[in-house]
């Protein structure tokens, strides 16, 4: 068998343990990543969207985003919202700091009565105490960590 041939085996093998153990479109993330190709996930991963984990409507500020999270033993709080139309977030504030990751899409931040757009890869800290408010552009996702416990 050539190193080639031999480098194919493997990665046909390692795939098929894969899938055995992840979905299909975790299976297509992980071949075009060892093709070399870049990948944009659909959505957050199946782990990540477990209904155990499901924010409850009521304690979002906004309609039609679907969310999900997890909290450290500090109470501090991780959220992964996907949201499904353009939406507007009222203006509210945290007595914690909240720290924001675009992961997809465009989320523009109004921080005090400023914007500030964020598009994939963009980081914002918002200090406990600001009011924020923000506008969500339909397909976009966001990971929210907070200082403090956001969801109830």
């Amino acid at each position: 068998m050539s190193h080639l041939g031999f480098k194919a085996f493997l990665i046909i093998l390692l795939l098929k343990q894969i899938e055995k153990k992840y979905t299909n479109d975790t299976i297509h993330v992980i071949q075009k990543r060892i093709s070399g190709q870049e990948v944009k996930m659909k959505s957050f991963p199946g782990f990540i969207k477990n209904p155990k984990n499901q924010i409850d409507p009521s304690q979002q500020n906004t309609k039609d985003i679907e969310g999900y999270y997890f909290e450290g033993k500090d109470d501090s709080q991780i959220a992964f919202w996907e949201c499904f139309s353009n939406r507007e977030s009222k203006p509210h504030v945290h007595d914690f700091d909240e720290y924001i990751l675009c992961v997809r899409g465009e989320y523009t931040a109004i921080i005090e009565g400023k914007e500030i757009v964020l598009n994939p890869g963009d980081e914002l800290l918002i200090p406990k105490g600001t009011v924020q408010g923000g506008k969500i552009k339909a397909g976009t996702r966001t990971i929210h960590a907070f200082g403090g416990k956001r969801i109830k």
